[in-house]
């Protein structure tokens, strides 16, 4: 039986291995990502360190994929819990994953086969529209971030 590090460790190797199919053939996973994306829920019950490789693994997955979806894709993946979850993932892990989630959600909702109602345009814009005002409340305290509300600083990446 392996420990939850092994297990972690195991699982973001695999999902490594996967992200490397995904970027050299899109169309390798096109049939199967979506036996994956329970993978994004984060939680899986491995350390936090192994869960934020692994959503750093599967959002690049999915934005190496997003090359080869059709408009039908596009939508099943709108209607589903993807939008929230990468959404989720910005507010609980760091850079690289907030990085990664933010480039997946983007290619994804602006593939010439979304619309602008899709779940994933509008999960896009709320997200970059909260960004954009965590900035704009910093501009005065950008030199002393005790003066942001505690809410405000620890969505700070």
């Amino acid at each position: 039986s392996l420990t939850a590090d092994q297990a972690g460790l195991q699982l973001v190797s695999l999902l490594s291995t996967l992200d490397v199919f995904a970027e050299a053939s899109p169309s390798l996973l096109r049939n199967h990502y979506d036996t994956l994306l329970h993978y994004l829920k984060a939680d899986n019950g491995v350390p936090l360190k192994c869960e934020s490789m692994i959503v750093v693994h599967m959002c690049k997955i999915l934005s190496h994929v997003s090359s080869s979806l059709d408009e039908n894709d596009l939508q099943r993946l709108g209607r589903g819990d993807l939008p929230r979850d990468l959404v989720k993932i910005t507010y609980r892990f760091g850079m690289g994953p907030t990085g990664a989630a933010v480039e997946c959600l983007a290619k994804l909702a602006t593939h010439p086969g979304s619309s602008k109602k899709n779940p994933l345009s509008i999960a896009l814009f709320k997200l970059a529209k909260t960004f954009y005002t965590h900035l704009f409340k910093m501009k005065d305290a950008s030199n002393d971030l005790s003066k942001l509300k505690d809410r405000e600083r620890s969505n700070v990446h």
